[in-house]
């Protein structure tokens, strides 16, 4: 396959509701930085990413005030009411031939070699993409039907992952997906 462009999607429109915070999560701090400031940090320190694509709320008055800010591979678009739209409204400012690598924005801590294992492997592949996950460790038990509170069975999690991010797809058919 021809090398293709990496655009990083950072979806950061949300307002922190439901951690009921006077500012959104990625605005928090981690080490006396702005979570939003790390992740952006970590993902433009990857050789392999072109740009980063930061999707925000209309009504954002933080992140003009973060370093990265004004960083020349760094564009922002407007978020929308949900992550989805806040990914597809990045999308369609990308190369529909390139990969887009989607990203939370409060989710600071992955690791940069667990970024480029993701982007070695998708880069194999002709369609589609992949998504860093970890395999379920925990005890994972059902729900009763007609009882929410009480539990049916256990469930076996021999082949249950939990999904993490980035998680990366072709432009072209990630905004299909989508739409």
């Amino acid at each position: 396959m021809t090398a293709k462009s990496i655009t990083a999607i950072i979806p950061a429109a949300g307002i922190g509701s439901r951690m009921k915070s006077p500012i959104p999560k990625q605005y928090l701090t981690l080490n006396k930085q702005p979570l939003l400031q790390v992740t952006l940090s970590r993902l433009l320190k990857i050789n392999e990413i072109n740009r980063c694509i930061i999707a925000l709320h209309k009504d954002d008055v933080w992140f003009h005030k973060l370093a990265l800010s004004k960083h020349p591979n760094v564009t922002t678009v407007l978020g929308g009411a949900s992550r989805a739209e806040s990914v597809v409204n990045a999308l369609k400012i990308c190369s529909s031939s390139s990969w887009a690598l989607v990203h939370d924005a409060a989710r600071p801590c992955v690791r940069e070699h667990d970024i480029q294992a993701l982007i070695a492997k998708c880069k194999t592949l002709h369609s589609g993409g992949g998504i860093l996950a970890s395999q379920v460790v925990d005890t994972m038990k059902r729900a009763n039907a007609a009882c929410a509170t009480q539990i049916s069975d256990t469930v076996c999690r021999n082949h249950l992952w939990h999904a993490m991010t980035p998680q990366m797809f072709l432009v072209e058919e990630l905004l299909a997906a989508y739409e």
